[in-house]
């Protein structure tokens, strides 16, 4: 990743990890695809996963019907834009795959990150043939130590694996909500689709980051989904969402 780089596209964006960024995707044409509660929730388990996965500090988020905006700070490998594109592919696939059974997101046992999977399955796949190897040359050693000698990453692979397996299972129970909520096969629904791209603010100061968090705080009370944002479900104020949300 570049730090502190000019991304080389049309947004310009500037990459830094200790930058705070104000984020806003939006959905196609402005359809208000989140007014479906279950497409709330499918975007929150994303957003808690790539969370997770992508290694970030989350201040603040709002999902209105057609946008959503995210107060974040990377605080590992990923940048922005690789952020983004994990949280939008993601929550694009799985919606369709509610909203129609012929979109292949998820079989039976298959996962819905196959690359990070694979890459996880072939790095195991590694480390279990080198460990035979040691064992081979080492016997001494291992009789006398009796584990892996690599505890930690194995440890990694398998809460790794844990996760995306939690994260599977909670997918196909939207699955069936949505099913008993509205029928197989929506063809009345049209196929969800983000806009191209999103935009970004680097946040300058203190100033600049309250400013922005009370927008996103506010942004409810301002597209007339509530009078009162504290008591708006899909905000960063629900302390539903507390376990997600960073100290500044």
């Amino acid at each position: 990743m570049r730090q502190g780089g000019l991304h080389r596209n049309s947004q310009k964006r500037f990459y830094n990890r200790d930058y705070i960024y104000f984020l806003t995707a939006v959905t196609e044409r402005r359809r208000p695809y989140f007014q479906e509660e279950l497409f709330c929730e499918l975007f929150m388990e994303n957003l808690r996963l790539c969370k997770k996965l992508k290694k970030f500090l989350l201040y603040g988020f709002v999902i209105i019907p057609d946008h959503v905006h995210l107060m974040l700070k990377p605080d590992g490998r990923y940048n922005i834009s690789e952020i983004m594109h994990n949280l939008k592919r993601t929550t694009s696939l799985q919606i369709n795959y509610l909203i129609n059974d012929d979109v292949p997101v998820i079989n039976e046992g298959e996962d819905i990150y196959p690359r990070l999977h694979d890459e996880y399955e072939n790095f195991s796949n590694i480390i279990n043939n080198h460990n035979g190897k040691i064992k081979q040359y080492k016997n001494l050693f291992i009789k006398k130590h009796g584990e892996d000698i690599y505890p930690r990453l194995h440890d990694e692979y398998e809460n790794f694996s844990n996760i995306i397996n939690n994260h599977n299972g909670k997918i196909k129970q939207y699955k069936n909500l949505f099913i008993k909520k509205h029928g197989p096969n929506q063809s009345a629904i049209p196929g969800f689709r983000w806009q191209q791209s999103f935009h970004d603010h680097v946040i300058r100061n203190d100033k600049d980051f309250y400013k922005h968090l009370n927008y996103i705080a506010l942004n409810c009370v301002k597209h007339r989904l509530c009078e009162n944002e504290k008591n708006y479900r899909w905000s960063f104020l629900n302390k539903e969402f507390n376990f997600l949300i960073d100290d500044f």
